[in-house]
């Protein structure tokens, strides 16, 4: 009787805490405002797709946040087209917005509306911010496509929280919009929705037979940055759509140190990273970091030995996108039995995907763009740059697909172009321009590089 008695008690004060009234009714249509629909045009060599993704309204001059789901971090800015914000009761042409770019440390993305807010947006922080702890009560809006972006109203309660080096909390349900923001029952900022959810399911086949399987939702989200995490996003506007610049250390191949390997190491209650790759030249391999050495801080502060290894790498990565080129910091860093502290000044991080430039030849039915850091470390590489043309796309029963003797592949990198050696990204470029744009042309050879080896193709163009 006594465990009846306080289950009704909970249930009724849970209750009561959402009671459905007009007082909730106003707070939930006034938040709200803070949501918005985004649609934005992504146009590649063949390719021209609209894609819809929800952000949520941060400032007065009209800039809005998208979650790192929103935009692939492989996208080109330049790739990018038309993007318009939409909301419940607005215009339905849509707000003109431009693309400001990404901060790579948080995953944000940042878009701004041409002619500031229009009326019916407000943004978040306007609202006064609540944290997050075990057990609150949190809601949030879900924008329904098929319902001109009406909000959906949501409900959950943080399950954990600080689940990350971003203070991350978790909720036990979907509690709003992937990417847009979440409130407690008085209305009061409280995070910021980060990825889609997913559930764990077990399937069940007719003859018995079993098996794991995950379904994503990609319209809700559990996963919150907290509110006053939120603001330090919101000083980090990047200054160029390719996204600002961020510090390099120059190792590769590292992996967060496990527990048991830890414990025999004496460092079970610190977080510890170990070094598999030093790219030459860079900054760690000048100030002597070496294959094997083991990261136990960084600026005189250990490392955190959070709940699995993969936080705890996640949170070594975050710190390292944090740093800006030229700064420098310290690492304290295992070798055999000793900590040794190692000095060293951030470079700037070598040429991204996002950042190359590219070219299609529509005739030949492939594209190039510039070798990329993400090449460098695919194929293994000691350098981190250099300057060729690598594959970027080939178009399916194009002359280029059908190159004999196997065709040709994407990430391939171009050697020799009928039998002229390729040197440079720009060369390459100069000599597919004149290939493409010469009708008598009727065929080219080149000499490509994979990950294995070298191929001699033939493209025939009539």
């Amino acid at each position: 009787m006594q465990r009846l008695c306080v289950f009704i008690a909970v249930f009724a004060a849970y209750a009561a805490l959402f009671a459905d009234s007009a007082d909730f009714e106003k707070i939930f249509r006034e938040r709200a405002k803070s949501c918005a629909t985004v649609k934005y045009i992504f146009e590649a060599e063949e390719i021209r797709r609209e894609i819809t993704v929800s952000g949520t309204v941060a400032t007065k001059d009209g800039i809005i946040l998208l979650p790192s789901s929103a935009v692939p971090y492989y996208w080109r800015p330049s790739n990018l087209k038309d993007f318009r914000v939409f909301f419940d009761g607005g215009d339905s042409d849509g707000y003109r917005a431009d693309f400001l770019g990404v901060d790579d440390q948080w995953s944000a993305y940042f878009i701004k509306l041409r002619d500031g807010l229009p009326e019916g947006l407000r943004p978040v922080t306007d609202f006064k911010e609540t944290g997050l702890f075990v057990g609150k009560d949190l809601w949030g809006a879900v924008l329904a496509p098929d319902l001109d972006s009406a909000p959906l109203l949501y409900r959950s309660y943080v399950a954990v929280s600080g689940m990350s080096e971003k203070d991350e909390a978790v909720c036990a349900r979907p509690v709003a919009g992937t990417g847009l923001p979440v409130f407690d029952s008085a209305g009061n900022f409280a995070g910021w929705g980060q990825n889609a959810a997913v559930d764990a399911y077990t399937f069940y086949f007719r003859n018995g037979d079993s098996g794991p399987i995950e379904l994503c939702d990609d319209l809700v989200t559990r996963v919150l940055v907290p509110a006053e995490n939120f603001r330090k996003i919101l000083e980090r506007v990047p200054s160029r759509p390719e996204g600002d610049k961020i510090g390099w250390l120059g190792i590769a191949d590292f992996q967060a140190v496990k527990r048991d390997a830890a414990k025999f190491l004496g460092i079970e209650k610190i977080g510890a990273v170990a070094v598999g790759r030093v790219f030459d030249g860079s900054p760690a391999d000048k100030a002597g970091i070496r294959r094997g050495d083991i990261i136990v801080s960084f600026d005189g502060k250990d490392l955190p030995r959070l709940k699995s290894d993969a936080n705890t790498l996640a949170s070594f990565i975050f710190k390292m996108e944090g740093m800006k080129p030229g700064q420098k910091h310290r690492l304290g860093v295992l070798r055999g039995d000793k900590t040794v502290s190692v000095e060293f000044e951030a470079a700037a991080y070598p040429l991204e995907f996002r950042e190359s430039r590219y070219a299609y030849f529509k005739r030949l039915g492939f594209s190039v763009r510039e070798f990329v850091i993400d090449d460098a470390l695919a194929r293994k590489m000691q350098k981190p740059a250099m300057d060729a043309p690598v594959v970027q796309f080939v178009k399916p029963n194009s002359p280029a697909s059908s190159a004999q003797p196997n065709g040709l592949g994407q990430s391939e990198i171009i050697r020799e172009i009928n039998s002229v050696p390729v040197k440079s990204y720009s060369q390459a470029v100069e000599i597919l321009s004149k290939i493409n744009s010469d009708e008598s042309a009727k065929d080219l050879v080149i000499l490509s590089e994979d990950y294995k080896e070298t191929k001699l193709l033939r493209i025939k163009l009539d």
